[in-house]
Formats: structure tokens, C-alpha cells, sequence
């Protein structure tokens, strides 16, 4: 049965979930849920796949799965063990930055290098806790969810009903 995940961030100034997960082929995830939180995992060992809205996508080692706000979705290990990096991030805290989720349709794999490189910098940053941490937090997450090399918003989708892609990009700029 789908379930609504409500999101409650310990400090209000910092609209962030982060934690390290691990799913295995025999106990993967059953039911689904869903929230209003864009969620990034990247992949350290095996392969996930994740169905979002019902949609199979798998991602592996050094691949970022990006689930969509408000897509219902569930994780299955492919892999005997899988360990990935789960990073959430606010609705409204990308929307108050100038970054509309609601209803924006995103590509569910980026392989992108900068994307990549910006994730592992937020790793660092969440793991050793220096002081200004989250600052440097909330401003690497912005980074990755607005960096044009990382994703890029395409035009509304082709068959008219508004919904933007986001997409792993790799123009130069």
C-alpha cells in the first residue's frame, strides 16, 4: 500500500535528509511511497532499480537516480547488496530559490561529471560536520539542482500537457 512520507527536518533552516542506505536483493522495499522532496541516490555498489510511478529505472555505481516530487515510487536490489547515498532535498526550499519542482518531470539517471563531483563534495561535507557545514550544504545542493552542465530544464514536453524534463546535460558553459 502507497504511503505519504512526511518530512520533518530536525532544523527548519536546513530543508535537508541525508543518509547512507543499503538494500538487498531479498529484502528489497515493498509498497511504495511518496513526498514532496526531490530525492537524489547516488550509487556506490550494485544496482537499484527504482520504479517511479510504476516506470523501471535502474542505476549503478557512480549514477545519480532522481526521483521526482510527488512520483510514487519503490526501490528492488538487482544486485546481491546495494549501498547508495539518499539525499532529499525540500520542495519548498528549491522553490524559494528560484527552482520549481512541483510538477517538473525529471530525467531519472544523471551520469554527469559535475553532478557527480558536486555529490561527493556534499558527502564530505555532511560526513566531517566542519563548522558552516550547512551552509556549504544548502549551497552545493542548489548547485546540483540548478548547474546547467548537471541538469538542464528542456522545453515542455511534446505532447502539450506542460511537464518540463530535466535531463543529464553535457553542454559546456
Amino acid at each position: 500500500m502507497a504511503q505519504y512520507e512526511l518530512h520533518q527536518f530536525q532544523d527548519p533552516a536546513f530543508p535537508v535528509i541525508f543518509h547512507f542506505d543499503k538494500i538487498t536483493k531479498e529484502h528489497s522495499w515493498s509498497g511504495g511511497h511518496w513526498h514532496e522532496g526531490v530525492e537524489l541516490l547516488l550509487g556506490v555498489e550494485g544496482e537499484t532499480q527504482v520504479l517511479q510511478d510504476g516506470a523501471p529505472c535502474a542505476f549503478g555505481k557512480d549514477e545519480i537516480a532522481v526521483i521526482s516530487s510527488g512520483k510514487l515510487h519503490v526501490f528492488n536490489g538487482l544486485s546481491p547488496c546495494c549501498l547508495y547515498y539518499c539525499l532529499i532535498l525540500s520542495r519548498e526550499f528549491l522553490e524559494n530559490h528560484g527552482l520549481p519542482v512541483a510538477g517538473v518531470e525529471f530525467a531519472p539517471v544523471m551520469q554527469d561529471a559535475q553532478a557527480l563531483k558536486v555529490f561527493g563534495e556534499i558527502i564530505r561535507e555532511m560526513t566531517a560536520q566542519a563548522p558552516y557545514y550547512k551552509s556549504a550544504v544548502l549551497g552545493l545542493t542548489l548547485q546540483l539542482a540548478s548547474s546547467g552542465r548537471a541538469n538542464q530544464l528542456a522545453a515542455p514536453a511534446a505532447d502539450g500537457d506542460g511537464a518540463h524534463q530535466l535531463s543529464a546535460g553535457t553542454s559546456g558553459g
